[in-house]
């Protein structure tokens, strides 16, 4: 697979492809930032890097960085970018924290932190590094999610199994069960295990909704949608019974928990 969907789900799934027969998911380590390049919240505000303040000119640090600022370069009180922005950092979290392997999480993002577009702040013995103890505080809401999704990885063994995946343990889905789109074209991504109970997850990449079709065999309950505003309760315990199909907004993802 050499398209992006599918190899999302390989990445999902702990890459068994790098580390062969003798290898475990525990092998992988997964993280959507590190020390160098962008950190979250600037890999969804920045399209260009800024280093200006590092005195080169600019022209250090790499010029590819997996980024898309959402329609709008740095920062903006457009609330709809705004919400676009909160949504995108929801689900690389989700699915950092879904996925087989060891989730690394990069100082800082459990809050936001911003060095403003720099992403080689090497020299920067500032703000732009420091951990901003203060944010903690104010942007309480992120940590809550953060600290939610630990505890459900740490509540669901099968998101951090010590095998790699096997049809008997997870189903790949589209907007139909169990018929994955592994096309170029396609921005949905979703998958099912097959413990009882059974997680649904979904990703929907795409600019449109997306319409997806519940697995039949069991009554599903919503525990988080990455849509929603952070002032919604998130992990629910369980949440209302779904009907399917569900649609999934653009640029969101979920989780579903079987009875």
């Amino acid at each position: 697979m050499n398209d992006k969907a599918g190899l999302f789900g390989i990445a999902l799934s702990g890459c068994d492809f790098l580390y062969g027969a003798t290898k475990t998911p525990l092998s992988g380590i997964n993280f959507i930032t590190a020390h160098d390049g962008f950190t979250l919240r600037d890999l969804v505000t920045y399209q260009d890097k800024n280093n200006w303040e590092n005195g080169e000119k600019n022209l250090d640090g790499s010029d590819q960085n997996d980024n898309w600022n959402c329609g709008l370069e740095g920062p903006t009180d457009n609330p709809e970018i705004l919400a676009l922005r909160e949504r995108q950092m929801r689900n690389f979290l989700l699915a950092l924290f879904v996925a087989q392997g060891i989730p690394m999480l990069l100082m800082g993002d459990e809050y936001g932190h911003t060095r403003r577009g720099n992403n080689n702040a090497y020299v920067q013995d500032n703000e732009l590094n420091w951990f901003l103890w203060n944010e903690l505080d104010t942007r309480k809401n992120i940590c809550q999610f953060v600290q939610d999704l630990i505890a459900f990885r740490k509540d669901h063994p099968e998101l951090k199994r010590t095998q790699f995946l096997t049809d008997k343990d997870i189903s790949w889905h589209g907007p139909l069960c169990n018929q994955p789109d592994w096309n170029t074209t396609s921005h949905l991504v979703a998958f099912s295990t097959k413990k009882n109970p059974s997680l649904y997850i979904a990703f929907n990449a795409g600019s449109q909704i997306a319409s997806i079709e519940l697995p039949s065999n069991c009554q599903w309950h919503l525990v988080v949608n990455t849509q929603d505003g952070w002032d919604k309760q998130w992990f629910q315990t369980k949440g209302p019974p779904l009907s399917s199909p569900l649609t999934l907004a653009p640029h969101s993802a979920l989780i579903c928990k079987s009875d």
